[in-house]
């Protein structure tokens, strides 16, 4: 069986998502998923209400800022006891060091790539259509796919097992050693837009990745990935048993959004006809040529009488319209977090308010915020960190020391951390203020507080050699001051000890005769 065929026998599933997914967009942001056949010269569908739009787009910022924080790590790496007993206690302030230092060359490949960006998109297509294929490239940033553009197939267990995409491309763009193995009768048409089936299959908890183009094996493309080098991200926002793909959160409203569509079209309607002024004129000796010829202040034979103002008293009907539109307003505002006001209107906003927004995240949308944190953010760590020991930017993490990475509710980790340091400090002065000397390492103390801040204590704590050199001079200068001081106290008595020797040995006067 061909990719091709494989690729058409997966549609068939796909196909009710898809058409759901249209109407979805059709209700919020036409292009987000456009219609079959759709080109540059496609005339999308424009919503009666704007509603609709503005919450895909605060929902999805207010997911980007909870997931991809801009000021703060959205995942800490942490090491098991078992194995932090074995290093010793006094290692794990240097382990904590050195993870906070790869954490930070994570985050630093998520500025530099710009996958907020693209994270962005992912999350538009998440949030209506249900479904979204990620692929982070090697050496760039991420690419989103529509719903219109893959297949996937999973196991009864939700497990990914097989994820097929379709790409044109112009021929001209591809490889040379790749355009020599396509067929010779193409034509010019067929050329501008080829289609490339990328098909990946887990096979031995590994990915297998072949392409295939006009019915031809690309065998130069073939390629494998272990599971945290595996590019591609097949993210569902809303999970349900038994089902390749996921459905969005549009549809979980889409009877409020249908019912405001509808009558704002019925409102916009009926403002337009009220809006319509005519003039009705009975026949009669006012002529009706004679009015709408008329200047401004002209004279004009006629009856007041016989004219009259064309009214249609609706007004009253459409205050029962109007008043449904504002609580389908209200209640979609509300699914759609526009009313929340926990995040401030600032370019850094603080862990706190993070927190915050992840919790109101995690409560509004029943859970969806923790299986985006799962499917997404993990993954995506673990490619990048894949990237980075292959690019020798970080060490390779030895044998025996296994990283875990904490996402979700837990981005704040660190935060947690310095928390529980500041109580334990607050816990030991209560005991005692001698208490803290006695019994605590302050070095290890202060190098994890370093950690938890995300604060490299490389040349800003002392080196014990520096330490030594500075107790050498304190206590040198303690001596210098212990002498001086003892000078000082020994003058009188220096003086007067002086005084008495300069009197013994002052010769006597001699007597007159």
């Amino acid at each position: 069986m061909t990719i091709a065929s494989r690729y058409t026998e997966l549609t068939a599933d796909r196909q009710s998502y898809l058409d759901e997914g249209r109407r979805m967009a059709e209700l919020t942001i036409p292009t987000l998923l456009p219609p079959q056949g759709h080109n540059n010269t496609t005339k999308y569908k424009t919503p009666y209400q704007s509603l609709g739009s503005r919450g895909v787009n605060n929902l999805a910022s207010k997911l980007l800022m909870a997931l991809l924080p801009t000021n703060t790590s959205f995942a800490r790496l942490s090491v098991s006891d078992d194995q932090l007993e074995k290093l010793g206690a006094k290692a794990r302030g240097e382990v904590e060091v050195g993870l906070s230092k790869i954490e930070k060359q994570v985050m630093t490949q998520i500025e530099t790539r710009a996958i907020r960006v693209s994270g962005f998109e992912a999350l538009k297509q998440l949030i209506v259509v249900g479904n979204a294929l990620t692929f982070i490239a090697p050496d760039g940033g991420m690419k989103v796919y529509r719903l219109d553009r893959y297949v996937v197939y999973r196991d009864t267990m939700g497990n990914l097992m097989e994820v097929i995409l379709l790409e044109q491309v112009n021929k001209n763009m591809l490889p040379k050693n790749v355009q020599e193995q396509l067929p010779l009768n193409i034509t010019e048409e067929q050329a501008k837009s080829l289609d490339i089936y990328t098909h990946c299959i887990r096979q031995d908890n590994k990915w297998r990745v072949t392409q295939e183009c006009m019915g031809v094996l690309l065998e130069e493309t073939a390629g494998s990935y272990n599971e945290q080098e595996f590019p591609y991200q097949a993210l569902r926002f809303v999970r349900i048993d038994g089902e390749n793909y996921g459905r969005g959160y549009v549809e979980e409203y889409k009877g409020d959004l249908y019912s405001l569509e509808s009558l704002s079209k019925s409102i916009i309607d009926a403002s337009a006809a009220m809006a319509k002024l005519l003039f009705l004129v009975k026949p009669g000796a006012t002529k009706a040529k004679a009015l709408s010829q008329a200047k401004n202040g002209a004279f004009v034979t006629g009856d007041a009488n016989d004219v009259t103002a064309l009214q249609i008293n609706k007004s009253v009907d459409l205050q029962v319209t109007k008043g449904t539109i504002e609580m389908l307003n209200s209640r979609l505002a509300s699914a759609f977090l526009l009313n929340s006001a926990v995040q401030r209107n600032a370019d850094r906003v603080s862990a706190e308010e993070i927190r915050f927004m992840a919790q109101e995240l995690e409560t509004a949308l029943g859970g969806v915020y923790s299986i985006l944190s799962q499917d997404w953010q993990l993954p995506l760590v673990g490619i990048l960190l894949a990237g980075l020991t292959k690019a020798k930017k970080i060490p390779k993490i030895p044998n025996g020391i296994e990283p875990m990475i904490t996402t979700g509710l837990e981005q704040l980790g660190r935060q947690q951390d310095i928390e529980k340091l500041g109580g334990f400090i607050q816990f030991c002065n209560a005991l005692g203020p001698e208490v803290l000397g006695q019994e605590c390492n302050k070095t290890e103390l202060v190098k994890r507080f370093a950690a938890a801040m995300g604060i490299d204590p490389l040349g800003l704590l002392k080196t014990p050699e520096e330490k030594q050199v500075a107790q050498d001079s304190q206590t040198q200068q303690m001596q210098q001051q212990m002498m001086a001081q003892g000078m000082i106290k020994a003058a009188p008595q220096l003086a007067q000890q002086a005084g008495q020797a300069g009197q013994a040995i002052q010769p006597k006067p001699q007597e007159q005769p």
